[in-house]
């Protein structure tokens, strides 16, 4: 059986554990945005070939965008503003 502990972080700081869980999250969020932009590219191209305007997001991938960064935020501000507690394995 794994021998973990529980590590708890008070509000106001994030740790090495807590930066890292909000990077983690980062990453996931990001896939929302991404997808949207890739989805935006590809019905460009196929209209009328590859332009360099193709590649200029439109304003529901600009939402998708201003989304991802208030999710991050809101994430940042989650973690930072109580206490956390993480089960870390030794």
């Amino acid at each position: 059986m794994a021998d973990n502990r529980i590590v708890t972080i008070e509000a106001g700081k994030l740790g090495k554990i807590g930066w890292e869980k909000l990077r983690d999250n980062a990453i996931k969020f990001l896939a929302t945005p991404v997808t949207l932009y890739v989805a935006f590219v590809m019905g460009n191209v196929q209209v009328d070939g590859v332009q360099a305007l193709d590649f200029v997001p439109n304003q529901f991938v600009l939402g998708g965008i201003v989304v991802y960064i208030g999710s991050v935020v809101q994430d940042f501000f989650r973690k930072y503003t109580v206490d956390q507690k993480y089960i870390v394995e030794k």
